[in-house]
């Protein structure tokens, strides 16, 4: 829903060009006030690290385990219908990394950190329905917490040196 709007439905979503962008194409393709202005606290920037490999043609993809993707895809939009519920140990668990979770300290995520647990329930939805169930668990939030942690620590290298000046960490500080 958008703010005093009526609610906005996005039919079949997919990653954007945003999703192949490299961290020089990133600060190319946004303005540095677009840190500052929340459009990068509704993102979670995902950094690959380059394996050095290099494939001219890829081999295609095996079938059995297409057919597996496919059959999960399939129970997962025919049975989890509904609001998800969440146990008492996940909302235990919810709660405290709510409450302690120490922001991150790069400036340029400032923004971000008060989005954090709307990225952590968003994953906790994603393991739960992964697992063809509508109900978090403390395993959906412990995989979810630590697929979220682990992207945090790269998030800097996905933009680069955008909004980064030389005495930006050291006048942070």
């Amino acid at each position: 829903k958008l703010k005093n709007s009526k609610s906005v439905r996005i039919c079949q979503p997919t990653i954007t060009l945003l999703g192949g962008n490299t961290p020089t194409g990133f600060a190319e393709c946004f303005p540095l006030a677009s840190i500052g202005q929340g459009f990068m606290s509704r993102l979670l920037l995902i950094y690959g690290e380059s394996t050095g490999r290099k494939i001219t043609i890829p081999a295609a993809p095996d079938e059995q385990k297409i057919m597996e993707m496919l059959k999960i895809l399939s129970a997962i939009k025919q049975k989890i219908l509904g609001p998800a519920k969440i146990d008492s140990d996940a909302m235990h668990a919810l709660d405290m990394i709510y409450k302690s979770w120490p922001e991150l300290e790069d400036q340029r995520f400032k923004h971000y950190s008060t989005r954090r647990f709307i990225h952590l329930i968003k994953l906790c939805l994603i393991h739960c329905a992964a697992r063809v169930s509508s109900a978090i668990t403390l395993q959906d939030v412990i995989q979810a917490n630590t697929v979220l942690a682990f992207a945090e620590t790269q998030m800097p290298k996905a933009i680069g040196e955008l909004g980064k000046s030389k005495t930006s960490d050291a006048a942070n500080k």
